[in-house]
């Protein structure tokens, strides 16, 4: 497989770019629909209170692997960073700072489906993290943070088994330790009900642990060493709600 090009990455990017923006759009126009039918309150954000939160974030990977070849030389790639979050966390929010741990359910797909193949990367992510609560006037917050990430049970699975001479290769990989950044709008809906939009960047990287093709284990010496060691570095858009409990 020849080595990506800058223009493959730049068209890559903007790929990805364009099919999370749809779905921020979407997103967006839901919060604003909420907005105008929500119950406002003249309390603002409350502190000292715990919180459930319900995070469900999008983003891209930087580090895009070619994977396959279409018939019309168009190169399939898969990310380690990026895809969809799903998640639940539980947060402690004081005056000025708020501490929360939370896990994620991430995974990400080939960059286009195909009939006859398939490629996906999933792991779960425990997150502790310390944020800033910056509050505005209006009770609304500007919310910095940064924690620490620990991404578990990493799986590449490449299926390529319906193609000639092809085969279906699993790739597990060792907890890794990460780190992230994140900045974050938060305003009130309702007395007991917040919102949160932002981006998080996050930083990773996964040691190859055990691979499997078809069915049979193998040396992990003998993987080439863009499979060997993944970057999983990524930017998220995130969506928050939190409740009050």
């Amino acid at each position: 497989m020849p080595l990506l090009s800058t223009s493959f990455i730049f068209n890559t990017y903007n790929k990805v770019r364009n099919r999370y923006l749809l779905i921020i759009g979407f997103v967006l126009n839901c919060f604003n629909s909420f907005s105008q039918t929500a119950i406002t309150s003249t309390k603002g954000i409350q502190i000292n209170k715990t919180y459930l939160e319900i995070p469900f974030d999008v983003g891209f990977g930087f580090n895009q692997l070619p994977i396959f070849s279409a018939s019309n030389n168009e190169t399939l790639y898969l990310s380690p960073g990026g895809g969809v979050n799903v998640g639940l966390r539980l947060l402690y929010r004081m005056p000025s700072i708020e501490y929360s741990a939370g896990i994620t359910y991430s995974f990400s797909s080939l960059s286009r489906t195909v009939k006859n193949a398939s490629a996906s990367f999933h792991r779960f992510i425990i997150d502790p993290q310390v944020k800033l609560i910056l509050k505005l006037k209006n009770g609304n917050a500007i919310n910095p943070a940064a924690g620490v990430g620990f991404f578990l049970g990493g799986k590449m699975d490449i299926d390529g088994s319906k193609l000639t001479a092809g085969e279906h290769d699993i790739f597990k990989y060792n907890t890794a330790v990460g780190g992230f950044l994140s900045l974050e709008y938060e305003w009130l809906k309702a007395e007991k009900v917040t919102f949160g939009l932002g981006l998080r960047y996050y930083t990773v990287r996964y040691d190859l642990k055990s691979l499997q093709v078809n069915s049979q284990y193998y040396s992990v010496t003998s993987v080439i060493y863009k499979f060997k060691v993944l970057n999983g570095d990524g930017l998220d858009f995130l969506f928050r709600l939190r409740i009050k409990v």
